[in-house]
């Protein structure tokens, strides 16, 4: 888990370790970004780029987690060297081979109320 926002309003963040079944070709399909024929000529880091189940909370949501040599308007800092971008223009970058030089695809997120994940935490809900 990659806690990106914590508060006493709680918290939200992705699962890291569920790799999806869908490809980045996929989604660049079902946006309408590219067609079937033209999926053979996309650079081999897109065709590669990993794509991961972040969470149950609207899954159908894409996001970026990805180093800060790619940023936009759109890219929120959640570290010194992570930033978080849910826009398209990151999927565009990617797809040309301008993107991020570390990234993965979250589809969906995990979210907690006030005080529920540190009650989880202290109730041994998490390995840590």
């Amino acid at each position: 888990m990659y806690i990106c926002a914590h508060s006493d309003a709680g918290a939200m963040g992705f699962v890291i370790n569920r790799p999806q079944s869908l490809t980045f070709t996929d989604v660049l399909l079902h946006l309408d970004m590219i067609k079937q024929e033209d999926s053979i000529v996309l650079p081999k880091r897109a065709r590669e780029f990993p794509i991961q189940t972040g969470g149950p909370v609207e899954s159908g949501r894409g996001f970026v987690l990805h180093s800060d040599d790619y940023s936009s308007d759109s890219s929120i800092p959640v570290s010194d060297d992570i930033c978080l971008t849910a826009t398209l223009d990151i999927v565009r970058a990617i797809s040309k081979g301008d993107g991020p030089t570390r990234a993965t695809m979250l589809l969906g997120y995990s979210s907690w109320a006030a005080g529920q994940l540190e009650s989880e935490v202290v109730n041994n809900g998490w390995l840590t």
